[in-house]
């Protein structure tokens, strides 16, 4: 999207750390992909999960302007692509220091942002960590509990 417009100029920056390091680590988006337990075609699914994961895959679907950085090894070339933006190696050099969230937090959906939201709150709004993470701990409780709930 930003690619087709001519007049706006971008590029990406990390955050400033306090430690002295160029980068920190942090939190890397991720996807998960599954299969339906029973479906009538394993095979089938099986080959295009694979398919559809490995660097060829990954290279089909992101190059041209993908919408994220590769997780497979050799396929990093995508994101340099055009030189656009310039320092897009910026994205390969946090996906090398950061991590994936935990399957527990993954697999509840909205308790990233909980956790953002009660942590942003907290930075910006003041107030004790004691009680914001008192919060954050009920908050997040009530978020695993609906998911809880609904299965």
């Amino acid at each position: 999207m930003f690619k087709a417009n001519a007049s706006l100029e971008f590029d990406i920056a990390p955050w400033p750390t306090n430690t002295g390091k160029k980068m920190e680590p942090a939190g890397i988006p991720t996807a998960y992909i599954s299969m339906n337990k029973a479906t009538k075609n394993k095979a089938a699914a099986w080959e295009f999960i694979q398919a559809f994961v490995s660097k060829e895959g990954q290279i089909f679907r992101l190059q041209g302007g993908g919408n994220a950085v590769p997780s497979t090894k050799g396929a990093d070339q995508v994101v340099l692509e055009g030189n656009l933006p310039a320092h897009a190696k910026t994205f390969l050099d946090a996906r090398a220091i950061g991590y994936a969230l935990t399957p527990k937090e993954a697999g509840v959906p909205g308790l990233s942002k909980v956790i953002t939201d009660s942590l942003e709150a907290l930075w910006l709004k003041g107030g004790t960590l004691e009680d914001g993470l008192k919060d954050l701990g009920t908050q997040a409780n009530k978020k695993i509990q609906d998911v809880k709930s609904q299965k």
